[in-house]
């Protein structure tokens, strides 16, 4: 008995250790956004901000900050076309909550720049809940606690999901409701019951009353509910099982179709707006890119151009997409002119080990998604593949058809595709644990998956490194 009592002890031990481990890697990334808040104002680094002044009075002005001083002074939505005024056309569940905040804090508070400033405290709020919601999104996989590490410090140290926490925009509660359906739909695959269906439905909702590209998720997570539903391991229970499934689906659909269309529907009665209407820059403007040939846009930028951009320490090119990707990735719309090489050689690593690291843990997700080996193959549910492989190849299908349809550099910033960086972690952190050899072996690959999980290890420590210093500069 003491013989076997001793490895267990052991592993519970290592798992606990584990689990500590997991969770400074955790701490650490609240504590680099609370710190890029406390150094960034929300005026710096934004998008489509535009400008708050609370002691201008009611005056209707453009941008994100505009809108929630709307809703703040107001207490209501707009009487107006919101397609006629910056920004006004978002969905207002954010900005909503940003403004009751701010009636909240005006109860203790009186400076106004205090009161503006605090907007930040929502979207840092709901970047910490999508960091801790990631993690337990990981661990309902068949991952060791190494690889639960591995994924959540990608997302922990990566630059956009940092910079969220400090945008005064949409983007941050949108991506904590999209993790929040994958989350729920993953729990709802593993015991399909009424309350976790409407759950999921009440943050799909809510999510798409936050951002309109929330609605993607509506294939993914339609997919899983067909999957589930024509899949009857007993085929005499099939009926019975079908039937509560079909009604499960409908209680889903009376609460998350008003929850998600609601506003939309308002623009569409009061002011003809149509449901998808998007807005767009002129062909004029100075970001267009619609002139550029597609092979440079999609596939490879100009290898003189690219090669002088590098020289001068900035991967640019801003017409080719994976490059946008790449540079917005790690320093979003940030302008580096004014900068010291110091700071420009910084970047350029970060942009480099964060673009390795992307591919690798892409790769990742395709092997597991569509092949695998081992225990990734064979313990991988066909319902975690099937919502992990469609989250990530809808959003990318999505993003390539908007930035071929609205051809401008803001279109093809990686902001619109963040979700992306969910199911590639989960999948890195799967390949995080060593395949069990088979009839007790070492089998030929093993020595590559060391090498493959090393290199995984390495890029991660020095981007993790590198996205710090980024910090600190942005920060200081």
């Amino acid at each position: 008995m003491s013989c076997t009592s001793v490895p267990s002890g052991q592993k519970i031990r290592k798992d606990r250790s584990g689990q500590r481990l997991t969770a400074a890697v955790v701490l650490a990334g609240i504590v680099l956004r609370v710190i890029y808040c406390l150094g960034t104002t929300i005026f710096e680094r934004q998008y489509d901000a535009g400008t708050i002044a609370l002691d201008a009075g009611h005056v209707v002005s453009g941008g994100h900050l505009a809108y929630i001083q709307y809703l703040y002074e107001n207490g209501r939505l707009s009487d107006f076309d919101p397609t006629t005024v910056y920004q006004f056309h978002h969905p207002p569940l954010f900005h909503a909550a940003a403004a009751l905040w701010m009636r909240f804090l005006s109860l203790f508070v009186h400076d106004t720049v205090q009161l503006e400033e605090s907007i930040q405290m929502v979207p840092l709020v709901c970047a910490v809940i999508t960091l801790l919601i990631c993690v337990k999104l990981f661990r309902l996989l068949p991952m060791e606690e190494r690889g639960v590490r591995f994924a959540a410090a990608v997302l922990a140290f990566h630059p956009t999901l940092i910079q969220f926490s400090g945008s005064v925009n949409n983007d941050c509660m949108g991506l904590m409701f999209t993790v929040l359906i994958l989350y729920q739909a993953m729990r709802w695959s593993r015991r399909p019951s009424a309350g976790r269906i409407l759950l999921l439905a009440v943050w799909f909702g809510l999510g798409v009353s936050t951002k309109q590209n929330v609605a993607e998720m509506a294939v993914p997570v339609g997919a899983l509910f067909a999957w589930i539903f024509f899949h009857n391991e007993n085929h005499n229970a099939g009926a019975v099982r079908r039937r509560w499934l079909a009604l499960q689906y409908a209680a889903f659909l009376a609460v998350g179709l008003p929850l998600s269309l609601w506003f939309y529907v308002r623009n569409l009665v009061r002011w003809q707006v149509p449901l998808l209407w998007v807005y767009t820059l002129p062909d004029d403007s100075w970001q267009y890119v619609g002139g550029v040939p597609l092979v440079n846009r999609f596939l490879w930028p100009v290898p003189s151009e690219f090669l002088g951009n590098l020289r001068h320490f900035t991967i640019g090119c801003g017409y080719n997409v994976w490059l946008e990707i790449i540079r917005t990735s790690m320093l979003g719309e940030w302008d580096m002119a004014d900068v010291g090489r110091p700071v420009k050689i910084l970047a350029v690593l970060l942009m480099l080990s964060g673009a390795l690291i992307g591919l690798l843990c892409t790769i990742d997700l395709g092997a597991v998604c569509l092949g695998g080996s081992g225990r990734k193959k064979r313990f991988l549910s066909p319902e975690d593949r099937l919502l992990l492989g469609l989250t990530w190849l809808v959003t990318m299908v999505s993003y390539l058809k908007f930035v071929y349809d609205y051809p401008q550099q803001c279109s093809m910033n990686f902001r619109y595709i963040a979700v992306v960086l969910v199911p590639t972690a989960a999948a890195a952190g799967l390949w995080m644990a060593p395949d069990a050899p088979a009839g007790g072996r070492d089998n030929e690959s093993q020595p590559f998956q060391k090498l493959w999980r090393g290199t995984h290890g390495f890029l991660l420590v020095l981007f993790g490194v590198l996205s710090v210093g980024m910090i600190a500069v942005w920060a200081a």
